[in-house]
């Protein structure tokens, strides 16, 4: 099966970032790999996102 690379740049969407994670680990299985790059955002978002890592995420930066 070939494989789907989802980039998505995030800034400051820590209130954002979680329902979007959601959706991400519904919709989006083994055929995607999801790349999340975070611009040095000053809230929550990277923290956020490495709370889900585990069930949804291959790589952020």
């Amino acid at each position: 099966m070939k494989k789907i690379s989802l980039i998505i740049p995030v800034y400051n969407e820590a209130e954002n970032i979680q329902p979007l994670c959601d959706k991400l680990n519904l919709y989006c299985r083994e055929a995607y790999e999801i790349i999340l790059v975070d611009d040095g955002s000053t809230d929550d978002t990277l923290a956020i996102i490495e709370k889900g890592k585990g069930s949804f995420l291959k790589r952020y930066f």
